[in-house]
């Protein structure tokens, strides 16, 4: 403050400085905040991405347990050689 207040060459430049520091400071900040918003949006469509493949890794043991259960021939009963008491 005091140097805003001064009318000196030298104050102004340091006045001059401090703006510039805090409009360093302030344009800082708002690149961190997009970053974390920008961090928070990329691990919330992993999340996303990561239940869509557990669903879809579900369908597909569904589907291969039905396949299998297809192709695998039913058991059929023996039928007994011989004669059959009564």
């Amino acid at each position: 403050m005091l140097s805003s207040v001064l009318n000196s060459s030298r104050a102004v430049r340091i006045n001059i400085e401090i703006v510039r520091t805090f409009v360093a400071y302030r344009k800082q900040i708002l690149t961190q905040r997009e970053i974390l918003l920008k961090l928070e949006n990329i691990a919330n469509r992993v999340t996303i991405q990561e239940n869509k493949t557990t669903i879809q890794g579900e369908v597909m043991k569904d589907l291969i347990e039905q396949l299998r259960r297809m192709i695998t021939p039913a058991e059929k009963p023996k039928k007994q050689i011989g004669f059959r008491k009564e």
